[in-house]
């Protein structure tokens, strides 16, 4: 079975390739040419292959912000990646393994709140 990852997006960092958009001004499923992915923004998804600098992220996604969402999830240039932390030309993320059981907790809190 593999391994699945999700992956926050944190802050833009400074002086990005495309600029980081209010999450109100986002629009969700649809292309938004010119701009990065808003903060908070995350996505659950089994890694391609390994994370590794001067190459993007490559995510086959089965979750796009707590929505079973299956489809491709691709980041800019990888710059710095310690083990948890991705910088990219782009956004700042936290990568981190979860179980399905993770998941599910977490909708469950969602649908309590």
């Amino acid at each position: 079975m593999s391994k699945l990852f999700k992956i926050t997006k944190l802050a833009a960092v400074e002086n990005p390739d495309f600029p980081t958009p209010d999450k109100k001004d986002y629009v969700f499923g649809k292309e938004n040419e010119g701009v990065s992915l808003p903060t908070d923004y995350y996505v659950i998804g089994t890694l391609l292959k390994p994370i590794t600098k001067g190459e993007s992220i490559e995510m086959l996604r089965i979750n796009r912000n707590g929505v079973s969402c299956p489809g491709m999830f691709m980041t800019s240039l990888v710059k710095e990646f310690d083990g948890k932390m991705v910088e990219t030309a782009n956004s700042k993320y936290i990568v981190e393994e979860v179980t399905v059981e993770d998941e599910a907790i977490e909708k469950a809190k969602q649908n309590v709140n």
